[in-house]
């Protein structure tokens, strides 16, 4: 009886790069298996040590961004072999703050910024595309003043996120 070539094979990741902060849609599968003796079992082990399988699906899916995911290729003689590491990466969080620039008076429109950090620019205020801040007119209430705040998608349209609020009188 001779024994077993090593255990060799790849993955593709799907998603790799997630879209939004906090999506949980990337999968790996594992391809090209040879070695071994048998069937193959799979374990993926998740950055924070917790384990899922041994299965015997090739895919795992409904993953979240993580350093240091690895799968465990398991023969019918019980021997395995490690695949490499591989990360799964995502934005930072949409973050937007509102400041005034310009009060009102009885001869200027009073204007505001937008700043936006995170996420995947460009960013969306109101339907008009920026990049990394913007200076709004605002339209004031015929009572003279008013709270004002305004909601900032991503380019990726991640969950919407609003700014402070300000108070123009």
């Amino acid at each position: 009886l001779a024994p077993a070539l090593p255990i060799t094979a790849t993955f593709t990741i799907t998603n790799q790069n997630l879209a939004c902060f906090g999506d949980n849609n990337a999968s790996v599968t594992v391809t090209n298996v040879t070695g071994g003796q048998g069937s193959y079992q799979y374990t993926l082990t998740y950055p924070d040590g917790s384990v899922v399988g041994p299965q015997i699906g090739t895919t795992f899916s409904g993953l979240s961004a993580g350093d240091g995911y690895y799968i465990t290729v398991l023969d019918g003689w019980n021997c395995d072999a490690q695949l490499a590491n591989f990360d799964i990466t995502q934005p930072q969080p949409i973050q937007a703050t509102l400041s005034l620039q310009t009060g009102l008076t009885c001869t200027v429109t009073p204007q505001v910024e937008i700043t936006a950090t995170g996420g995947t620019p460009p960013y969306v205020v109101n339907g008009l595309i920026f990049n990394s801040s913007i200076i709004l007119n605002v339209t004031m209430p015929s009572a003279g003043n008013g709270v004002f705040q305004y909601t900032v998608t991503d380019s990726n349209g991640c969950s919407p996120v609003q700014t402070n609020e300000i108070v123009i009188e």
